[in-house]
């Protein structure tokens, strides 16, 4: 009997195991798209679900999809900006400050620019504005056009949802602790 009570504890522990390693691990793209006033707008994360402190890989691109060419303006530099909301809180911004310095970018019909403009993408690493971080759920990831601390004064403002989850090894830990707890209350 404690024979089979091993074998079936243990072939729920994988089990359990890889429903939590397995979507972490997914690599497609977690993206959003707008179109307005002849631009699209478009926001990438490389995944939709992350292990509890990994690096979140974020890409915003504009295109312009009409027939002249327009140029982008902004009074300050960068003139686009991510940030992480959770239950609707702004708990992170990628850029803090800005240089004073106004911003143009001219973009030819079909053109597009990427996010930040230097070495794309942007990496997150998981930490709040308070420098903790972030505990496990889901979170909103953001990114828009501006220059300002106002984040309602952005434009082309796009959101993707993302679920962190616990790394494995801790999943793993806390499981095999459930495990022997079980085991040792059966056995007194």
């Amino acid at each position: 009997m404690t024979k089979v009570l091993s074998i079936s504890l243990t072939l729920l522990l994988v089990a359990a195991l890889g429903l939590f390693i397995a979507p972490a691990n997914a690599t497609a793209p977690n993206s959003n798209s707008m179109l307005e006033n002849n631009f699209e707008y478009y926001l990438q994360t490389d995944k939709a679900v992350y292990n509890l402190g990994e690096d979140v890989e974020m890409l915003y691109r504009v295109t312009n999809l009409g027939d002249e060419t327009v140029t982008v303006r902004a009074s300050a530099s960068p003139c686009w900006n991510f940030w992480a909301e959770k239950e609707g809180t702004v708990i992170w911004r990628a850029v803090k400050g800005w240089y004073m310095a106004g911003v143009e970018i001219d973009l030819l019909p079909g053109e597009s620019v990427e996010f930040p403009e230097v070495f794309p993408p942007y990496v997150w690493n998981m930490i709040d504005d308070q420098d903790n971080l972030l505990g496990l759920g889901n979170y909103d990831i953001l990114a828009g056009l501006g220059a300002s601390s106002d984040l309602t004064d952005y434009d082309g403002v796009l959101s993707v949802p993302i679920t962190i989850i616990p790394e494995p090894a801790t999943l793993g830990l806390l499981l095999l602790g459930g495990l022997a707890l079980l085991k040792r209350k059966r056995s007194t």
